[in-house]
């Protein structure tokens, strides 16, 4: 603390040091700091002592006296830097923890959502097989996961649309030969017939050929049909008493003709004593004629086929037996699949090949409608084969019983009513 006169001269020093005071020293500047200020607050470098301080300068009121307090800079500053130090160091770790954590967030959330990404392009660009990997835990795991399960959802998609299309021109290609081949055969026989130069017995033979075949033709409209009223839901049976013994003769001598003229043994084995079934007697025998004529189309030359009728566990049971190539174990569980058709070779797939439809005539409609019959008469049909040694399929009908007697001689009185009535 120093009070100076108007010169500048230390009038009092209150020393801070030990640096001796000399009269003569003169502070000058001090004046030039003030002007015409009656405060002021400057840095300089004390002439006494040589260390430099931030001064409050004040003139004592109108005495022309200087009155002064000077602190040294270190003193001052010190603090002020020791917390700007401090505060760099603080921003200098938040820093240092912020781009640590942008690293973190980077690999944990940026990465794999790039790899997301990626992979979505890869997907949408046709590669069916791309999937994320799953590496990742949490949310994104989770994401990634719903990824690959809807990647599987699209191939499995478009594995069955690539499946539909092969299946529809196969159709188309099944349907051209089933029209065109009894057609054609129908058309030359015609002409045949006409010539007129024929014996009794050829003509006897042409027509029955000709029956056969419109027989077969009306059949397979009929199925196309049927698929259709079935994919509507319009397909209805009326069940009702079936003498199952009489649904056998008829469906096996509609296709008598056939079977003989391919040489094959076609008998039947039914005891007089079959009790009947309920049933649907035209959809029954539909069911019974397309098991023959698979077993014919099946079973080689010289080879035999056998309807026969009996009771199984408290069921009417149906088997039609052939002794032809049989199914294998591949194509099994798939013949009663719309548009399916086992191969006509007996040979049996490769484990990873999915089965495919073959050259056999037909469309793959039989066994689909025959299976569909049977479920709506509250019924059930199965398969037995070996491969190389035939094909058992076995129709099991509930008996008719004195409860669907009544039921059904009540619906045919309501019927003659209504007819009555309108």
């Amino acid at each position: 603390i120093s009070v100076l006169d108007s010169d500048g001269h230390i009038l009092y020093r209150r020393r801070g040091s030990e640096a001796p005071t000399e009269a003569d020293l003169s502070w000058a500047p001090l004046s030039s700091v003030l002007g015409e200020k009656r405060t002021s607050v400057t840095e300089l470098t004390s002439p006494v002592d040589g260390i430099k301080r931030v001064y409050g300068i004040a003139r004592v009121r109108d005495t022309g006296l200087i009155a002064m307090i000077g602190v040294p800079s270190t003193t001052l500053y010190g603090p002020a830097r020791s917390r700007i130090t401090r505060y760099g160091l603080i921003g200098l770790i938040a820093l240092l923890l912020a781009i640590t954590a942008a690293l973190v967030i980077e690999r944990s959330i940026v990465v794999p959502i790039r790899r997301l990404r990626t992979t979505a392009q890869q997907l949408g660009a046709g590669d069916l097989s791309a999937r994320a990997p799953l590496t990742d835990a949490g949310e994104i795991g989770d994401l990634a996961t719903a990824f690959n399960s809807m990647a599987d959802r699209i191939e499995e998609r478009e594995e069955r649309l690539t499946e539909l299309d092969r299946l529809k021109s196969d159709f188309v290609s099944s349907v051209s030969h089933e029209l065109k081949t009894p057609l054609t055969t129908i058309k030359v026989l015609a002409h045949l017939l006409q010539r007129g130069a024929l014996g009794d017995e050829e003509r006897l033979d042409y027509s029955k050929t000709i029956a056969t075949e419109c027989d077969r033709q009306i059949d397979f409209v009929g199925n196309l049909l049927d698929l259709s009223r079935i994919e509507s839901g319009g397909y209805a049976l009326h069940k009702s008493r079936v003498d199952v013994r009489e649904v056998i003769a008829s469906s096996v001598e509609a296709e008598r003709y056939r079977a003989e003229s391919l040489g094959l043994g076609l008998s039947t084995v039914v005891p007089a004593e079959l009790p009947p079934a309920q049933g649907d007697f035209e959809g029954l025998r539909r069911v019974v004629r397309g098991l023959i004529d698979n077993a014919i189309k099946y079973t080689p030359d010289g080879g035999r086929v056998l309807v026969s009728g009996h009771v199984a566990n408290e069921r009417i049971a149906i088997t039609v037996e052939d002794s032809g190539q049989g199914i294998s174990k591949v194509d099994l569980p798939y013949v009663f699949d719309k548009f399916y058709r086992a191969r006509s070779e007996g040979t049996q797939l490769e484990a990873n090949e999915f089965p495919s439809s073959t050259a056999v005539s037909g469309v793959g409609l039989g066994l689909y409608l025959a299976r569909h019959i049977v479920n709506q008469l509250e019924g059930e049909i199965i398969v037995e084969s070996k491969l190389g040694l035939g094909t058992n399929f076995t129709v099991l009908l509930p008996p008719w019983t004195a409860e669907g007697r009544t039921k059904a001689d009540d619906q045919e009185e309501a019927n003659v009513e209504a007819i009555v009535s309108s």
